[in-house]
């Protein structure tokens, strides 16, 4: 399938003509928390419903009042998915005990559990809002091809791959097996899942994560590239139209970009006409992994002047040495301060539950 889904009787407009699901009502939502399922493949149990509730539990009583639900492992979806359904075959991979955490999860799945939807429901129960976070090409061991976490489309289709070698996945180089989205095979397994997850769940939203890794493209096709990327955003966003119809709320779509406009088109991501296009509502200005207010939200505000616009809190800072460290309250809070001083629409924050247990108790009311 290609193009546009359109409702019957109804004709999908975009820039500035009306959709009818745009006039739908909507938050508009000040603080984001990503949470990203696979945290739970370290748990010494695997999945249990304990500690799935005790991610969001925690959220109880902040100032978040959105969880952006990562439902991957890196690349293996961790909800009991028809599209790829890696956890009806988990223990045919000879080499899933290499994470022990990643064979009890897959299990918890094949028995009825479904950490989507338990995430899903422990954020109705907060009153918090509910967006899917999909990782657009994880990069995550790519260069291992035996890690368990691979999933089978992105195991059985190396045709796929933007190449076959054992380098580690960066944004300066295409040499590496990270799916090739110039391929339509590529688009459509995205979109299937993208579709699944939206059917599937009472989402109040989507976030194309973009940052882990924003490689789509070989260097020489990015131009050619930019259309398809295009036309495959237009989609998703008639796909949502049509359930915010059905639904009865709008179904919002938020970008995790990389810190400038320029650069993410460097790759491909024309974010500047998805907004002039009215194609999506937030944007999640990243630095992608270490914490810093050099991210260019006026660049953002400039140029998506129709999408609300986010700066990103990060959980570590670099250090002398190139050594990390977990990143503090008074950064976290500096950091919010930064941000909505230069008119930011809200914060947002980004593998928190990746800080040691000793920060945790910090996310607290008073964070903005």
């Amino acid at each position: 399938m290609t193009g546009a889904l359109a409702l019957p009787g109804e004709t999908l407009a975009y820039g500035n003509a009306p959709r009818p699901a745009a006039q739908l009502p909507h938050q508009k939502y000040r603080c984001l928390f990503n949470h990203e399922l696979g945290i739970l493949l370290w748990q010494d149990k695997g999945i249990t419903a304990a500690n799935v509730a005790k991610y969001v539990d925690k959220l109880a009583g902040t100032d978040v009042d959105a969880v952006m639900c990562c439902p991957t492992a890196w690349r293996t979806n961790l909800f009991p998915s028809e599209v790829d359904p890696g956890w009806k075959r988990y223990l045919d991979l000879p080499y899933s005990n290499k994470m022990g955490g990643f064979e009890k999860s897959m299990k918890y799945i094949f028995d009825g559990g479904d950490p989507v939807a338990e995430t899903l429901a422990n954020c109705r129960r907060l009153n918090k809002g509910f967006f899917i976070s999909y990782r657009m090409n994880d990069f995550h061991f790519v260069d291992k091809k035996e890690w368990p976490t691979h999933n089978a489309f992105w195991r059985e289709h190396p045709e796929y791959w933007l190449a076959d070698t054992n380098t580690h996945a960066t944004g300066n180089n295409d040499d590496v097996r990270l799916l090739n989205w110039a391929l339509p095979q590529v688009r459509e397994h995205y979109f299937s899942i993208l579709n699944e997850l939206a059917t599937r769940y009472d989402i109040d939203g989507i976030e194309f994560d973009f940052r882990r890794c924003w490689t789509l493209f070989r260097r020489t096709q990015v131009e050619a590239g930019v259309p398809l990327l295009t036309e495959f955003i237009k989609r998703v966003r008639a796909r949502l139209d049509e359930l915010s119809l059905k639904r009865g709320k709008y179904l919002q779509l938020c970008v995790r970009s990389l810190e400038t406009v320029s650069r993410g088109r460097a790759f491909g991501i024309d974010i500047a006409d998805w907004d002039t296009k009215g194609l999506i509502d937030m944007v999640n200005v990243s630095p992608s992994f270490i914490q810093t207010t050099e991210i260019n939200l006026e660049d953002f505000q400039k140029k998506t002047p129709n999408s609300r616009i986010y700066g990103e809190l990060d959980h570590v800072l670099r250090v002398d040495g190139g050594k990390y460290r977990f990143t503090h309250i008074e950064h976290y809070r500096a950091g919010a301060l930064n941000f909505l001083s230069r008119q930011a629409d809200g914060i947002s924050i980004f593998n928190y539950d990746w800080v040691s247990g000793s920060m945790q108790r910090h996310l607290a009311p008073g964070l903005m």
